[in-house]
């Protein structure tokens, strides 16, 4: 059908990645200058430099999890260095997964994933490696100073918990996120006028340990990061040990459902590619989760927001005034 010669010449360069990769000299110097961009904004934009901040305390100041390199990196940094790890990476699959989505034929699909994927040089599977990086525990704060008359202060926050990897787990988290996204907007940008921006990222990681992640971001008065501290503590407490109130829990389903309602590509290829990762995993997929939304009740949220937010750990950047 329309989207059939796009799909083969996807597989082609697939292919062709895995078995006969080459770096010239102009694509290796293009990667160099945007790396070199990136050192650039880590140096400053505040925004950058405070995710990377986060990421520090996450991992333990780890240099592995950087999102920019040093230029002393970029200056010993050669093309047949980049050629060698690209090698080792993908110079042969293991455990490659692959997600076809479109008005596609079938027949056709299958004819090329067999040319171009079943042909590709295997390797035995491999595993994770335990980097000795556990989850901190405890408050662990840092602090970015803003540029000078620049008054763009904000708070991001991060937590963990144990994780059930269930469907329904899933579908409560995103109802979760809703909800703190409302708290956000009504309690600490209308009622203390005290930010200007702010949301929630509410997800799970299956492999290789099992565990719910949230991460909140609330843009706003550096002056008054105290109170937008305060307020978002008080409600991520209070939806740990009360729970949703009914009301905003219903609106929070309505909200969902809506969302819910709307299926593209990108939701067909993530469920797609979870099913093939993880074959005996419980899955959120647009065939159940209605469903399990309409079953769901504010017990089952509150125990999400109780696994995230109920010991007071937190890690936390600050954007701060000089």
């Amino acid at each position: 059908k329309t989207l059939g010669q796009p799909v083969q010449t996807s597989r082609q360069l697939l292919h062709l990645l895995v078995t006969e990769p080459q770096i010239d000299d102009v694509g290796f110097r293009t990667a160099i200058s945007q790396a070199e961009r990136r050192i650039a904004l880590a140096e400053t934009n505040v925004d950058f430099r405070a995710s990377e901040a986060l990421a520090a305390l996450l991992t333990d100041g780890d240099s592995r999890f950087a999102s920019a390199p040093t230029q002393e990196q970029l200056d010993r940094l050669t093309a047949d260095e980049l050629l060698t790890i690209h090698l080792s990476r993908l110079g042969a699959v293991d455990d490659m997964h692959v997600a076809i989505v479109g008005d596609l034929d079938v027949d056709l699909v299958e004819g090329l994933v067999a040319s171009y994927l079943g042909t590709l040089p295997s390797q035995p599977a491999d595993t994770w490696v335990d980097l000795g990086l556990d989850p901190p525990t405890g408050v662990l704060t840092a602090e970015v100073v803003l540029s000078e008359g620049t008054a763009d202060g904000g708070l991001l926050l991060a937590h963990d918990g144990p994780a059930s990897l269930t469907a329904e787990e899933d579908a409560a988290s995103a109802v979760l996120q809703t909800i703190i996204n409302a708290r956000i907007t009504d309690t600490i940008r209308e009622e203390l006028g005290a930010s200007y921006r702010g949301f929630s990222i509410i997800g799970r990681e299956r492999s290789p340990l099992p565990v719910l992640t949230s991460y909140i971001q609330i843009d706003g008065d550096p002056t008054r990061l105290d109170e937008i501290r305060a307020a978002l503590l008080a409600a991520l407490l209070d939806l740990a040990t009360a729970g949703p109130s009914a009301d905003e829990f219903n609106r929070a389903i309505s909200v969902t459902e809506t969302d819910w309602n709307f299926v593209n590509n990108a939701v067909f290829l993530s469920t797609n590619l979870a099913a093939t990762r993880f074959p005996d995993g419980d899955h959120l997929t647009p065939d159940n989760r209605l469903d399990i939304l309409d079953r769901m009740t504010r017990p089952d949220v509150r125990a999400v927001a109780l696994a995230l937010y109920g010991d007071g750990d937190r890690v936390e950047v600050a954007k701060v005034l000089p």
